[in-house]
C-alpha cells in the first residue's frame, strides 16, 4: 500500500517558515517524510525493499517543495526587475530586453 506524504511543503505556514530562518539554518519541510523513512529503516534492519513506499513519499514531497522554491524564485526576479511601467527580461548573459509591465 503506497505511503503519502502528509506534510504540506507549499502550506503559507511553512513557506512563511522557511522565509523568515536566518541564512545559516537548515529547514526541511519534509524532516517528517524523513523521519518515517528512517524509522522504517529500523524496524525493518536496514531492508530498503520494505521502506520504498517511505522513500518515494519523501521525493515526491522534497519534489513539490523544489518546484515551488524554484517558482516563488521566478516570481520575485520577475518581479524585482520590473520599473514602473517597465520590466527588463534577461536573455543571456548580457543580453536584456525591455517590454512594458501590461505585456508580462
Amino acid at each position: 500500500m503506497p505511503v503519502t506524504y502528509t506534510e504540506n511543503p507549499t502550506d503559507p505556514k511553512v513557506t512563511a517558515k522557511f522565509n523568515n530562518k536566518a541564512s545559516s539554518q537548515y529547514f526541511d519541510p519534509c524532516q517528517e517524510a524523513a523521519n518515517r523513512s528512517l524509522k522504517c529503516l529500523h524496524r525493518n534492519p536496514g531492508d530498503k525493499d520494505m521502506c520504498t513506499d517511505y522513500f518515494q513519499a519523501y521525493r515526491d514531497c522534497k519534489k513539490k517543495w523544489i518546484e515551488e522554491r524554484k517558482e516563488e524564485k521566478r516570481r520575485q526576479t520577475k518581479m524585482s526587475l520590473c520599473f514602473n511601467t517597465r520590466c527588463v527580461v534577461r536573455l543571456g548573459c548580457n543580453h536584456l530586453v525591455y517590454y512594458s509591465a501590461e505585456t508580462l
